[in-house]
């Protein structure tokens, strides 16, 4: 039965005091330079893109440190114009954690559906974000079954549905791929059937491009982690009991997403109106009847660092 906790605070200060562990992180960090939370200890504010990315790595330092061997960290930010040119952002940050020890696993581009045009006319309109997915070490946890995508093409159903009518299961002799190798045997390919063979037919690997509408929270007005953004990342990067981390967890959805998908949750808020959504958010979801979350208390409602029994602090 899912657990979740909410903890007010800075995500640096906090994570110092956990010691874990967690299956997974996913998050969305303040983007440098777009927007001002009026906080002292808020992140994105930075004079420099060297200072926001090192102060962003830090804490990525210590999401690392609670992270299980097998762990993964999956992060959406966007970039930021300035001097009329792009600062690069996304791209300083994964080699800045690169040079710290996260093995960069993948550039997923965000396609952004329904998001607002920019008011640009001497460049093309940007209209994605970035998601840079990251795992502790080489061999990790990825369900890759979790997240396929439905075949669209209707030469590969074609060949799914011959290799299912005729009962084909053994996998071509010959690489039907390589034409060097059917040359030297004399044959000139494979079936469609066989081509079906080689194909999953529950679906196709999860695609770099995620095409998902843009989602508003109309409580705040601010623009959303979308549910099918989370989503993906959570399913893929955390086992059914684990636990989810989102060191800036907004109003709640990364949280929203993994209870409701049978994962344990933990999220750091710096702001109160932004935690206190998270709290909201979280009491909310609508179980099952046979599986009713146990509710761990946030820190508004103790006045303290509560944590799910899992998780230990060192303080």
């Amino acid at each position: 039965m899912p657990e979740y906790a909410v903890l007010r605070g800075s995500a640096l200060d906090i994570l110092r005091e956990l010691v874990g562990p967690v299956n997974m992180t996913v998050t969305s960090p303040p983007y440098w330079r777009l927007r001002d939370y009026k906080h002292p200890q808020q992140l994105g504010q930075e004079e420099t893109p060297k200072a926001y990315i090192e102060n962003l790595c830090l804490i990525f330092d210590e999401v690392k440190r609670i992270t299980e061997p097998d762990g993964t960290l999956w992060i959406n930010i966007d970039d930021t114009y300035r001097d009329k040119q792009l600062t690069g952002i996304p791209w300083m940050l994964a080699f800045a954690m690169k040079q710290r020890g996260w093995l960069w696993r993948a550039h997923i581009v965000w396609h952004k559906l329904g998001g607002k045009p920019e008011p640009c006319k001497d460049r093309p309109s940007r209209n994605h974000e970035t998601i840079l997915l990251f795992s502790k070490g080489k061999h990790y946890f990825y369900d890759y079954d979790a997240i396929l995508e439905p075949h669209t093409n209707p030469w590969a159903i074609d060949c799914i549905k011959k290799a299912q009518e005729s009962g084909q299961t053994e996998r071509p002799r010959s690489n039907p791929f390589s034409k060097e190798e059917r040359r030297a045997k004399g044959t000139k390919g494979i079936t469609r059937a066989e081509y079906g063979v080689l194909m999953n037919p529950k679906g196709k690997n999860k695609r770099s491009v995620w095409a998902i509408k843009t989602a508003w929270d109309k409580r705040n007005h601010f623009a959303i982690f979308p549910d099918d953004l989370v989503k993906p990342c959570i399913l893929a990067g955390c086992p059914q009991g684990g636990w989810v981390l989102d060191p800036f967890c907004g109003s709640g959805t990364s949280g929203k997403v993994a209870l409701e998908n049978g994962r344990n949750f933990i999220g750091i808020e710096l702001v109160d109106a932004s935690a206190d959504l998270a709290d909201e958010t979280l009491k909310n979801i609508q179980f099952p009847v046979d599986r009713l979350p146990t509710v761990c208390e946030s820190a508004a409602d103790s006045g303290e660092t509560a944590l799910p029994h899992e998780v230990t602090t060192d303080m």
